[in-house]
């Protein structure tokens, strides 16, 4: 009775896949293209399947991912080819480059729908001590936008705010192109440092910098709990599981992170 088949029981992997997670590839090549970018093949391994686990909760198109593309282009580089330049610098390839986007815009839109605590007064002052010399300005926007914690007017902080807000001209609206998107913004007051303005102004806008912090702790752990879970039921190559892992993508590329 003795089973004689070379094929049955064996591991079916997708081609170009060094494992899967319910039926979605971890790639090999996407694995190799980070390579260079994180000096370290396991670190890129880890990336990656970091990414096919954020995927199975937040689905992306790629006219979404393109869009974001040019956006970091016209807004960040002005040129393709200062962009190339860029990413040959950081030994990244442009198909590398759009993995990072997209892991960008889909971390910034599963973490919109993440709650978290307001920080507490000694928080808020802590951070408004601290970050005194912040860039800051008071802007409106044509729709509601998280920066500004949900409203449609209020002080803009560079640490959340789309940069180009701290550059464009006053007194009429403006396209601003995000990759999220393209803004239509105003600004009503010139660039001043933040704590220039007394706390009471300044409150809620360091309110909404403080929250934006927490969810990014927030989406870290919970990502890292996903991966956890589907490290132990991915079946990937000579039984090689990826070690789960949070990776900052953008300490390598800065100039790809989301606004």
């Amino acid at each position: 009775k003795f089973n004689k088949s070379l094929t049955q029981g064996q591991l079916i992997l997708p081609r170009g896949a060094r494992c899967t997670v319910l039926g979605k590839p971890v790639g090999s090549g996407a694995i190799r293209d980070l390579t260079p970018v994180t000096g370290d093949a396991d670190v890129a391994f880890t990336s990656v399947f970091a990414r096919v686990v954020a995927s199975l909760y937040r689905s992306l198109k790629t006219t979404q991912v393109i869009n974001a593309e040019k956006a970091v282009v016209l807004s960040r580089f002005g040129s393709y080819a200062a962009y190339r330049a860029a990413l040959a610098r950081a030994h990244a390839s442009p198909l590398a480059a759009r993995g990072v986007i997209a892991d960008e815009l889909r971390r910034a839109l599963i973490q919109r729908r993440m709650t978290v605590a307001n920080p507490s007064g000694a928080d808020v002052q802590a951070y408004y001590d601290t970050y005194a010399d912040a860039r800051a300005r008071l802007v409106k926007t044509k729709v509601a936008v998280p920066w500004l914690g949900g409203r449609k007017r209020g002080y803009a902080l560079e640490s959340n705010a789309p940069r180009q807000l701290f550059s464009i001209s006053g007194g009429k609206w403006i396209g601003v192109r995000t990759m999220l998107g393209t803004l239509r913004v105003r600004a009503l007051q010139p660039v001043a440092p933040l704590g220039a303005m007394p706390l009471g102004v300044a409150r809620p806008a360091v309110v909404t910098a403080l929250k934006s912090l927490a969810r990014d702790q927030r989406y870290e752990s919970w990502l890292l709990a996903k991966e956890r879970g589907y490290a132990e039921i991915a079946i990937c190559r000579k039984d090689e599981q990826p070690t789960p892992g949070v990776v900052p993508l953008t300490d390598y590329l800065p100039f790809l992170a989301a606004d």
